[in-house]
């Protein structure tokens, strides 16, 4: 039996013509579209720049990242507990250090590598210079300074939360803080927390809540008495004893309170 009919272009008598790649803008078009590469770009958001670290708890600042590089800062949390599946912590207001730990940490990395890899004694130099700042980043990841983790056992001894009162928005200070004007009028109501500040603490108890509400006072005034109730609360801070209260302490909101502080909303 004789081979059909063969067309010019190779193919079977009758099919169709094929464009001509060659002069067809769409045939192009087309087989452009099909070898075009692909681009995977992650995204989302994540926690960075964890600071003052002290007996589990810490502060840190959510990111929007690109390729998990730290892009724009969303809010900072001082974190009471966290695990694989959720933290739980309060809201905090922008807190600066744990932004520049961000970047130190991940673009000081980048930047320092790039540096060493343009040569020359500017770009060794200034390697080195950033690489140094970037591990000197990570010294702010724990509370060195023995006022500062003091000044955390006063407020975790009051309301159960370490944090620094003057992190805190000044709403949320004025809503613990009259939390703990009532708890200073159960314990102790002959006395005000000035006269604490004055005259020195009875107990661990007294000192750490006289110190929690005058120092959450100041934050949620304000002004020139917000500046003057720091100057008590400090100098409560800087007088012994250390805080050792107990769950039955009557210096102190009562457990299901301090619990819930690190969860509520504000």
């Amino acid at each position: 039996m004789p081979p059909a009919p063969v067309a010019p272009q190779g193919l079977p008598a009758g099919a169709p013509e094929l464009p001509d790649i060659a002069t067809s803008p769409r045939a192009r078009l087309d087989l452009d579209s099909a070898y075009r590469p692909c681009v995977i770009i992650f995204y989302g958001t994540r926690r960075y720049g964890v600071v003052d670290r002290h007996q589990g708890e810490y502060a840190a600042t959510r990111f929007f990242h690109i390729y998990w590089l730290p892009l724009i800062p969303l809010g900072s949390l001082w974190v009471t507990d966290d695990d694989v599946e959720s933290v739980r912590g309060v809201p905090i207001g922008l807190e600066l250090r744990s932004v520049a730990a961000a970047y130190g940490r991940t673009w000081g990395v980048v930047a320092a590598i790039a540096l060493f890899v343009s040569g020359g004694v500017a770009g060794i130099a200034g390697g080195v210079a950033v690489a140094a700042g970037s591990a000197a980043s990570w010294l702010w990841r724990s509370q060195r300074s023995e006022r500062l983790r003091r000044r955390s056992d006063l407020m975790r001894a009051a309301t159960g939360v370490g944090c620094s009162p003057r992190s805190l928005p000044r709403q949320t200070a004025g809503i613990l803080g009259s939390e703990l004007d009532d708890a200073w009028q159960r314990a102790l109501p002959e006395r005000a927390p000035e006269d604490v500040a004055r005259d020195g603490a009875a107990s661990p108890g007294e000192a750490a809540l006289a110190y929690a509400t005058l120092a959450l006072r100041a934050r949620a005034v304000g002004g020139t008495r917000g500046k003057k109730l720091h100057a008590l609360a400090e100098r409560i801070l800087d007088a012994p004893p250390e805080p050792a209260a107990g769950d039955g302490d009557p210096y102190r909101l009562p457990a299901d309170v301090r619990a819930s502080i690190a969860t509520r909303s504000y």
